[in-house]
């Protein structure tokens, strides 16, 4: 049986992303540095450390410790303003999740640190009705490795069937199917290209939480995804 839903924050709950991205862009921009706005939108999905490091990959950021430590530094704190100003709910975000914390236990895991996560459910106004949230503090790898879901599950003490993903982008969508945890699209912020193979694994898919109610969610099938709000 359902018990829990477990809610990415970036992208599903909130549009964020873009003003993550442009945030990166701005502190290197500060730094002489300029990135493409696709090298930017590595971000998505991911932990602010992983992005890092795949742009370091790329050799588009600095690749010393403390040189990453100030550019995350000024990063976080470029993010951390534009949340309290330039971030929108996606819609019905709110409403459904104080809705649906009668039904299920609700918890949140999100690559953003836990700061980040802590002011966007302030700016929601549901910070009462989640039982906690996972940071990229609290987990060890990034999505799209399954650690931060599996994380959830073990502080719930719930197998993989007994809970639900909401999940936006292909690397979050990866890390709820490799830790064996059915997953919802949530496409309003498009973070994933509507041809995109993971969509056909999602065991349901929606444009936003306008239509998303318990019924709904306990009327799913893993073979028949349901659309909703197209």
């Amino acid at each position: 049986m359902l018990q829990a839903l477990l809610l990415d924050l970036d992208g599903t709950l909130i549009h964020s992303e873009p003003v993550a991205a442009r945030a990166l862009m701005d502190a290197l921009a500060r730094q002489g540095r300029q990135i493409r706005a696709a090298d930017a939108d590595l971000v998505v999905g991911r932990t602010w450390h992983s992005a890092l490091d795949l742009l370091e990959a790329r050799g588009l950021v600095p690749s010393g410790d403390r040189e990453r430590a100030g550019l995350l530094s000024e990063v976080l704190a470029v993010y951390r303003e534009k949340l309290r100003t330039d971030v929108s709910e996606v819609p019905g975000a709110a409403r459904a999740i104080r809705e649906l914390s009668s039904h299920f236990r609700l918890a949140v895991v999100s690559g953003s640190f836990r700061e980040e996560i802590g002011l966007a459910l302030e700016g929601l106004g549901v910070a009462g009705c989640v039982s906690f949230y996972l940071g990229a503090e609290d987990y060890p790898q990034s999505k799209p490795a399954p650690d931060g879901y599996l994380a959830a599950l073990s502080r719930m003490g719930l197998l993989p069937g007994q809970a639900l993903v909401f999940e936006d982008s292909e690397a979050g969508m990866a890390s709820a199917i490799a830790a064996g945890i059915r997953v919802v699209a949530v496409r309003h912020c498009r973070s994933m290209a509507d041809h995109s193979p993971w969509l056909a694994r999602a065991s349901g898919v929606v444009v936003d939480w306008s239509q998303v109610s318990a019924e709904w969610i306990r009327s799913l099938s893993s073979a028949d995804p349901k659309v909703t709000g197209e």
